[in-house]
């Protein structure tokens, strides 16, 4: 909001030719005291809290289902915040349907390879018993065995101990085949097992509780807006927040087109909603980086400035509460200020048009503070000048 001005107004009707003196206007410049000043709108914040976040061992993100409301005391071991868990307690049931399975089919493993491993055995030793039949025949004197005899009881020696060195490999190599193939197994169990365990330690935070006595607050994201019912939270992130007593600061939402000249240290004068007949003193204490937008369906953008309150005063506010903040942006003694609609660009110069006579002459001027509708002049006028609000069509220099 624009203060009244402190310079004289002196409107005065060109002279100078037609009817383009008809429609111009200037005013005298006059040096006077004047504060540059901008109204915003904001509320009282904490200054210091005790957060309430998702613990960071929660190895997956939770959904709020239900959220205490805003500014509702609580004592320590209160519940403020429920997330959704019937998908977990579904996905964990599937979990410990899973694990049993795998289970199972170590068991069954174990016991087709005992089984396997026997039947080897056995084939092995029958194997050995036929070879020594067969060289026995084979080492007969051929006096009383036929050549044929002789050639097929040869064959199948030959025959037995190719089989017996496909039983001696199987024999070898079936301690390893188990052993992969349970590894296997027991990798994908193990996988299962793991998907539990972060459904458990997710189940176990479906509830959180305040840790100390206290007002609740509700967390707001990286963009200003607050948690709320249905927002997905991840391990870390806080969702509330409970004040300190008596650390209390002012929150104020300068439109962005109004940011102008704003600095840590500057002035506040604060008035809450619910007593606005009194006036507070603050000192702004932190100046937001960039503009925000307030509310992702509102694309207004806001600098948020922090500011100290009275002490004496705090323990008055209830936090939460409306204010109405007005900035002292500069405090200037024999200023020159001027509508920022007079002063124009030529040549990349800051210049005014004088009213001198019946004509326009160009002045180049230096600026200082400025406030979206006012500007300091540093140099280039004096007082007495008549200054022009519109630029003339032609100029005489």
């Amino acid at each position: 909001m624009m203060q009244k001005s402190v310079f004289l107004l002196a409107l005065v009707t060109l002279v100078a030719c037609g009817e383009r003196a008809n429609r111009n206007i200037a005013f005298k410049v006059e040096p006077r005291d004047h504060q540059f000043t901008l109204q915003a709108r904001g509320d009282v914040v904490s200054s210091e809290s005790i957060p309430i976040h998702v613990p960071n061992n929660v190895p997956m993100p939770l959904n709020i289902e239900w959220l205490l409301p805003e500014y509702t005391a609580v004592r320590k071991g209160d519940v403020v915040v429920r997330f959704a868990d019937e998908d977990l307690l579904s996905q964990r049931s599937n979990s410990l349907v899973d694990i049993a399975n795998q289970s199972l089919l170590i068991r069954n493993h174990m016991m087709d390879s005992g089984t396997a491993h026997t039947q080897i055995e056995h084939e092995s030793e029958r194997v050995a018993g036929e070879t020594v039949i067969a060289q026995t025949f084979a080492d007969f004197d051929p006096r009383y065995f036929s050549r044929i005899e002789i050639i097929d009881a040869i064959g199948d020696l030959e025959f037995l101990g190719v089989e017996a060195s496909f039983y001696d490999w199987q024999f070898g190599t079936h301690e390893q085949r188990t052993r992969a193939e349970l590894a296997r197994i027991e990798a994908e169990r193990s996988s299962v097992e793991l998907q539990l365990q972060r459904q458990n330690s997710a189940l176990g935070a479906s509830e959180l509780v305040s840790p100390a006595d206290g007002v609740f607050l509700h967390a707001r994201t990286p963009w200003g807006q607050k948690i709320g019912k249905g927002r997905t939270m991840f391990p870390g992130s806080a969702v509330g927040m409970l004040p300190v007593d008596g650390k209390l600061q002012a929150r104020i939402y300068v439109p962005k087109s109004d940011a102008i000249g704003i600095e840590v240290g500057q002035t506040v004068k604060l008035r809450i909603d619910v007593d606005i007949e009194r006036e507070l003193a603050g000192e702004i204490v932190t100046v937001s980086p960039m503009a925000i937008s307030r509310n992702p369906q509102d694309p207004r953008q806001y600098v948020v400035v922090s500011a100290t309150l009275d002490e004496g005063s705090k323990n008055r506010i209830r936090i939460g509460s409306a204010l109405t903040a007005t900035i002292v942006t500069a405090s200037l003694r024999d200023a020159i200020v001027l509508p920022q609609q007079a002063i124009f660009n030529e040549d990349e110069k800051h210049v005014v048009y004088l009213v001198v006579g019946n004509q326009f002459v160009t002045r180049q001027v230096s600026l200082g503070f400025r406030s979206p509708t006012l500007v300091e002049v540093k140099t280039g006028l004096d007082d007495g000048d008549l200054v022009s609000l519109v630029a003339p069509v032609n100029l005489s220099s």
